[in-house]
């Protein structure tokens, strides 16, 4: 019996913070994707950890320790679309919770985060792509649609198990 490993890309890690939020007031932050993605994973990384990616090691910066956060997503397939798909909400615990697993097919330029946090640290993964199938409303067939590439197409792809969190340590 063999077991296939699904690999996704690395599509970006981002920190935002709110300079002195009222108790339990809703923040919204916004990621733009340079490309069109598919979301697999949203990992939300403590303050007490750091990500070890290809590129460089970078240190999560979240607060506090537990919270609910909500994420929509822009579908760039449904040009009728005034509002962002939700897609999902996701109860973070810096101890027991940090990997929202959503595997999203819809292909996305924007994820908007929001939540009672006063920063947040945040890896995707998912799927990445210069050309993507475009659902065309008047014919009703899928159709290759170019877009612009505004992206180092040689971007890195990391496997899973080849990303690490790990504690700060003191040295």
């Amino acid at each position: 019996m063999s077991f296939s490993t699904e690999t996704f890309d690395f599509i970006t890690f981002e920190t935002f913070s709110h300079a002195y939020p009222r108790s339990n007031e809703i923040c919204y932050d916004v990621i733009r994707f340079k490309m069109p993605v598919q979301v697999a994973e949203i990992r939300i990384v403590p303050s007490s950890m750091m990500i070890d990616t290809m590129t460089g090691i970078r240190d999560g910066n979240t607060n506090p320790t537990e919270f609910s956060v909500q994420f929509y997503i822009n579908n760039i397939n449904d040009e009728t679309a005034t509002t962002f798909e939700n897609l999902g909400r996701f109860d973070y615990d810096e101890k027991y919770n940090i990997d929202y697993k959503c595997n999203s097919k819809i292909w996305s330029d924007r994820l908007i985060v929001s939540g009672p946090y006063t920063s947040i640290s945040i890896a995707i993964f998912g799927s990445k792509n210069s050309k993507h199938l475009v659902f065309n409303n008047e014919s009703g067939k899928e159709t290759n649609k170019d877009l612009p590439l505004d992206f180092d197409p040689n971007s890195v792809t990391i496997d899973f198990s080849k990303m690490k969190l790990s504690s700060h340590r003191n040295v």
